[in-house]
C-alpha cells in the first residue's frame, strides 16, 4: 500500500515538473517568431568590430557622400554615431532586410554557461532595435552546425534560440564598413569632357578625341564606368597635397573635380571631390587607370 502510495506522488511530482517546465518555456519564449516584421524601425544601435554604430531614420532623404541621392530602403538612414555619416546602401539594406526577416526558432538551452561557447555571452555582437518609443536587444552568436541557423539570445533572458534572417558576419563591421562609399555618380552619357591630369579627353561627333586624335571607345569607356559610380576603397583623416587633378565637364556645362594625392595610408591614395571635406581613399589599380588612356 506504501508502496502504491509513493508511486502515485511520484507520478504527481513528475507532472508537476513538467507542467512547471512547460509554464517556464513558455513564460521566456518570444512573444513574436518574427519580432519586426511588422514593425516600423526608427533607430539601431550595432556593437560591430570596433565600437558601436547607432542609425536613425531622418524625415528628409539621405544624400550619398558624392552628392547623390541615396534610394531604396536607406532613405533617410543616417549613421550618427561615432560620428555623422550617409549609410552604405548595400550594406545598410542588408541588415534592414535581415531584421524584417529574422525568425526565431526552437530554444536550444536555458544554461548561462552555454553563452559564450555559442558567443551569445556578454561579450557577443548586440543590435538593439528601436519602434514606436520600445526596443528590442538581441546578441547574435555564431552558426549553428546545420549551417542554416545562428544562435541568438534575447538579454537579459538566459534562453538561447536557434534563429534564421541575421546573422553575426552581417554585422561585424567596423563603421567606415557602414559608410556610404561613393564619390561621385552621374549619368556618363551626359559626359562632354573629361580632364585626366594634363591629358584632355573631348567627346566629338566622330568619338572621343585626344589633342585631335581619335581615342578608341574601348580604351575610354573603362574609365568613364569607373567615375560614372565611382565608389572609395576606404577614408582618411589626414589631409593631402594634391597631386593629380580630374575635372569631368557635362554637356549642361556643369563641372565636377577630383583631387588625387600621393600614395598614403595603406598604400591607398587619398582623394576629394570639390565641395565635399570627406577624404576618400583609392586603390592604385583606379589611379593607374586614371593616368592611362
Amino acid at each position: 500500500m506504501k508502496f502504491k502510495s509513493l508511486k502515485v506522488l511520484l507520478l504527481i511530482f513528475i507532472l508537476l515538473a513538467f507542467g512547471a517546465g512547460i509554464y517556464i518555456v513558455v513564460q521566456n519564449r518570444p512573444s513574436s517568431k518574427t519580432p519586426f516584421a511588422n514593425k516600423e524601425l526608427t533607430k539601431i544601435e550595432v556593437e560591430g568590430r570596433d565600437t558601436t554604430c547607432v542609425f536613425e531614420k531622418r524625415a528628409e532623404g539621405g544624400a550619398t557622400s558624392g552628392g547623390a541621392t541615396s534610394g531604396g530602403a536607406t532613405s533617410g538612414w543616417k549613421i550618427v554615431k561615432p560620428a555623422e555619416y550617409a549609410v552604405d546602401t548595400v550594406a545598410f539594406n542588408g541588415l534592414l532586410e535581415a531584421l524584417k526577416s529574422l525568425e526565431i526558432g526552437e530554444a536550444v538551452s536555458s544554461r548561462k554557461e552555454k553563452q559564450e561557447n555559442l558567443e551569445v555571452g556578454e561579450n557577443g555582437i548586440r543590435i538593439k532595435v528601436f519602434w514606436d518609443n520600445k526596443s528590442k536587444e538581441l546578441i547574435i552568436g555564431k552558426m549553428a552546425g546545420d549551417f542554416m541557423h545562428w544562435y541568438i539570445r534575447f538579454p537579459p533572458k538566459n534562453e538561447i534560440y536557434l534563429s534564421t534572417g541575421v546573422s553575426k558576419y552581417m554585422v561585424y563591421r567596423n563603421t567606415d564598413d557602414w559608410r556610404d562609399h561613393t564619390i561621385l555618380v552621374f549619368d556618363t552619357n551626359k559626359v562632354a569632357e573629361m580632364d585626366l591630369g594634363e591629358q584632355k579627353i573631348v567627346r566629338t561627333d566622330a568619338g572621343w578625341t585626344n589633342a585631335d586624335t581619335i581615342i578608341e571607345a574601348s580604351k575610354v569607356n573603362p574609365i568613364l564606368s569607373m567615375l560614372g559610380n565611382f565608389r572609395a576603397d576606404g577614408f582618411g583623416k589626414e589631409e593631402f597635397e594634391p597631386e593629380f587633378e580630374v575635372k569631368i565637364v557635362f554637356t549642361d556645362n556643369t563641372e565636377k573635380h577630383i583631387f588625387i594625392g600621393d600614395k598614403g595610408e595603406g598604400d591607398k591614395y587619398p582623394a576629394k571631390v570639390e565641395g565635399n571635406a570627406t577624404i576618400f581613399l583609392l586603390y592604385q589599380w583606379k589611379v593607374d587607370k586614371l593616368k592611362k588612356i
